[in-house]
């Protein structure tokens, strides 16, 4: 079967991401994957959202003469009003985030693996992960979900130029 042919994936399938919309528990300034109302719907999506948080974690900035994370540097470009907090507030809160998102992350109640969720759906948002030469990158396997991500870039453009 070709990908144009394919109307269905496993959960359990590493080359899609799947994500419900929804609310997360706690609220987050600077952990994206807070930030973002997209909740991961199967283990391979948690999983991939849990390493890509430690790679963004792991990068490292300067800051107000002060070394951050990445997931800070990110958070400070992508919210101009973040840049007014004080340094050591901010790592402080990334680290309070971080920890608590873990939790969240780790709590979800996930789809099995080996059930299958239609393409045409509208239930959830479904990226095709494909390799580039710089890493993964998520692509829109659905209409909904491309309308959904055109949607979310526009409003983190905008919110980055506050």
């Amino acid at each position: 079967m070709t990908e144009k042919e394919l109307t269905e994936i496993e959960c359990g399938d590493i080359n899609y991401s799947v994500y419900t919309i929804g609310k997360w528990d706690k609220n987050y300034e600077i952990n994206l994957i807070g930030t973002s109302p997209q909740i991961p719907a199967t283990q391979p999506t948690k999983k991939h959202v849990m390493l890509q948080m430690e790679q963004i974690r792991n990068a490292r900035f300067t800051w107000q003469e002060k070394e951050v994370n990445g997931m800070i540097g990110l958070a400070l470009q992508l919210n101009k009003q973040l840049q007014e907090k004080p340094v050591d507030d901010l790592i402080k809160q990334e680290k309070q985030e971080f920890e608590q998102i873990t939790r969240e992350l780790k709590k979800l109640k996930l789809k099995n693996n080996k059930e299958t969720i239609k393409l045409d759906t509208n239930e959830y948002l479904i990226y095709k992960l494909e390799m580039e030469h710089d890493g993964i990158k998520p692509r829109p396997a659905t209409p909904y979900t491309e309308e959904y991500h055109k949607k979310e870039v526009e409003e983190i453009k905008e919110k980055s130029q506050l």
